[in-house]
């Protein structure tokens, strides 16, 4: 067996910090629920565990954070997918979107993180996991951390704060 990429090991060691199902659906637990419910049970509790991670809360500010709804829809058409905004508790701004990585479905990683280049937006491909469905079958769906252009928060904090969040659980 060949020597782990650095992005493969990193992605080992999340799945087994997280092997108790928060992060992975695939168990054989239903609980009583359907595999839609299940869904979105785990959902729940990534978006839970992000919130306890990062101390965000969840914002419907948009204007507030410099995305109009015109740039909104931009985003959208330019692969962003499952996108939230979030606010810090200095009133700063991050975006997470959730675009699949491939696959032909909606939401492309590279064309997501393109247009942001194209508009002169800071963005970080993560290398948590994601909220959304980040070990789908086939093609899961990757975590992109997005500064505001108004009020912007530092992404690379969020992203230390994320991984942090794992060798605490280690």
């Amino acid at each position: 067996m060949g020597r782990l990429s650095e992005g493969e090991n990193m992605d080992l060691k999340l799945r087994e910090a997280l092997k108790d199902s928060v992060f992975d659906g695939r168990q054989n637990i239903d609980h009583g629920l359907t595999k839609n419910e299940l869904e979105w049970h785990h959902r729940d509790r990534r978006t839970a565990a992000f919130k306890k991670a990062t101390g965000l809360i969840e914002s419907g500010a948009y204007r507030r954070a410099g995305i109009p709804h015109n740039v909104y829809s931009e985003m959208h058409n330019s692969e962003f997918d499952h996108t939230s905004l979030w606010r810090d508790g200095e009133g700063r701004y991050i975006l997470t979107t959730e675009p699949y990585d491939g696959g032909g479905r909606i939401g492309n990683v590279s064309k997501c993180l393109a247009w942001c280049e194209r508009n002169n937006v800071v963005a970080l491909r993560s290398k948590w996991p994601g909220m959304w469905y980040p070990w789908g079958k086939g093609q899961g769906s990757i975590l992109i951390l997005v500064s505001t252009p108004k009020n912007g928060g530092d992404i690379h904090v969020v992203e230390r704060c994320l991984l942090a969040s794992f060798s605490e659980r280690q």
